[in-house]
C-alpha cells in the first residue's frame, strides 16, 4: 500500500474512533519520526552482515526505503522484501514462499527473527529456524547458536 494512502486511512480511522482528535495532525506528527536504532542490535547486525547476507522481510509501506536511508541502514540489507510491494503480509504463508523463490533458498537455509509471535509461528510452520525477539541478549544468543550450528555442524 502506498504510504500516503495508508496514513490517510489511519487518520480517518482515528477521526471515526475519536472525533475530538485531529487525526491528520496526529498522523503527521507521528509520520515525522523515522525511528531510532537500538545500538546494540545494530552492532550485532553489522557484525553478522560481514559473514552472511541480511534480508529484511517486513510489513511496511512504500516509505520504508526512505526511513531506512534516514536511519543510515538501507545498505545493511542485501535484499528487502516489503509486503507493500509483494501484495501479501506476514504471517501469510505466501510471503515466506515469495522469499524462498526470490532468494533461491530452502527453508533450512533461512533464519527468521521477529517481534511478533504470530509471525514467528508462521515462519516455523514453513520450516524456518525462528526466534521471537524480546531483548538483545536473547536475540544475540539465538544468532550465535543458529549460525554456529549452520556453519560448524558436529
Amino acid at each position: 500500500m502506498a504510504d500516503l494512502t495508508w496514513r490517510t486511512c489511519v487518520a480517518q480511522r482515528i477521526l471515526e474512533l475519536h472525533p475530538e482528535v485531529d487525526g491528520l495532525a496526529a498522523v503527521h506528527a507521528w509520520s515525522a519520526f523515522s525511528g531510532v536504532l537500538a545500538e546494540d542490535v545494530h552492532r550485532t547486525l553489522v557484525t553478522v552482515a560481514r559473514s552472511i547476507p541480511l534480508v529484511l522481510l517486513t510489513n511496511a509501506t512504500s516509505r520504508l526505503r526512505d526511513d531506512l536511508s534516514e536511519l543510515g541502514i538501507l545498505n545493511l540489507f542485501s535484499e528487502i522484501i516489503n509486503s507493500s510491494e509483494v501484495g501479501v503480509a506476514k504471517p501469510q504463508r505466501e510471503i515466506f514462499q515469495h522469499l524462498f523463490v526470490k532468494l533461491r533458498l530452502a527453508p533450512q537455509d533461512v533464519c527468521f527473527v521477529d517481534d511478533s509471535e504470530a509471525n514467528v509461528r508462521a515462519a516455523r510452520a514453513e520450516g524456518i529456524a525462528s526466534h521471537h525477539f524480546i531483548d538483545h541478549e536473547d536475540f544475540r544468543g539465538f544468532l550465535q547458536a543458529t549460525l554456529h550450528q549452520r556453519f560448524h555442524p558436529s
